[in-house]
């Protein structure tokens, strides 16, 4: 007698009975099911949770790629939908012309679920969470000058249509009544425009539109009091120039 389908999919997975654990050894059906089961409960780990409906396109390209079409009546349109959609998953579980025992159609049928409901949660997961489009247009080797051990690393990314200064491995050791601030400096320094404080070792900065970084091409990270003065401390810790890529 096989294990319970609520069992196999709660219980048996996490901490089976003795003669569950037995039933495993000796059952190959038993046994695959509940390596699929696993291994879809860590796929959708995975995956994370979605946290709205994914578009009709997302559901046509994970059922063309899972049941091999993408009708209308089988996209998940909310809950009531459920029966319509599992449906459509058992007829996974069986093999054409081979007649099978109902537990093994049962058991084939978890099995099934199990991985499409993964490649689901992946697929749309995947699909809702995008990254945006990047291209790297300079980078820039920070040179210490004073209160770090290491040098820290720049570079300016197009996301999206909109340029980024992103800053990263910036680690400085005491920062106690003072806070890090991110600037760009003409080459001869007199000219300056700061991005903002650096909270932490990396830090991204959407830059103005208008600002050409030709012209203020040298990326400089200071050290500030908290003394209302807006202009530049004089205390760089780390500059370097810019780079096109």
């Amino acid at each position: 007698m096989h294990i319970d389908d609520d069992r196999l999919v709660h219980g048996a997975l996490q901490s089976p009975t003795s003669h569950e654990a037995s039933h495993l050894r000796d059952c190959a059906d038993c046994r695959r099911a509940a390596r699929d089961l696993s291994h879809a409960r860590e796929t959708l780990k995975m995956a994370g949770p979605m946290t709205e409906m994914p578009p009709d396109r997302v559901w046509d390209q994970i059922l063309e790629q899972t049941v091999g079409r993408s009708d209308a009546k089988d996209r998940p349109a909310g809950p009531k939908d459920d029966d319509a959609h599992l449906a459509t998953v058992t007829s996974l579980g069986a093999s054409p012309g081979k007649p099978e025992s109902k537990s093994a159609v049962t058991l084939g049928w978890l099995a099934a679920a199990a991985g499409v409901g993964a490649v689901v949660a992946l697929a749309g997961s995947a699909l809702l969470n995008q990254q945006p489009e990047e291209s790297l247009v300079a980078t820039a080797e920070l040179d210490v000058l004073s209160g770090a051990a290491e040098p820290a690393q720049a570079e300016i990314l197009m996301i999206d249509g909109q340029q980024v200064l992103r800053i990263d491995q910036a680690s400085v050791s005491d920062l106690e009544g003072q806070y890090l601030e991110v600037w760009l400096l003409n080459p001869d320094s007199s000219g300056l425009i700061t991005l903002g404080l650096l909270d932490g070792e990396s830090g991204d900065f959407a830059l103005p539109e208008n600002l050409s970084t030709a012209e203020f091409s040298v990326v400089d990270v200071s050290v500030e009091a908290y003394d209302g003065d807006p202009s530049h401390s004089g205390d760089s810790v780390w500059r370097g120039p810019l780079k096109s890529s």
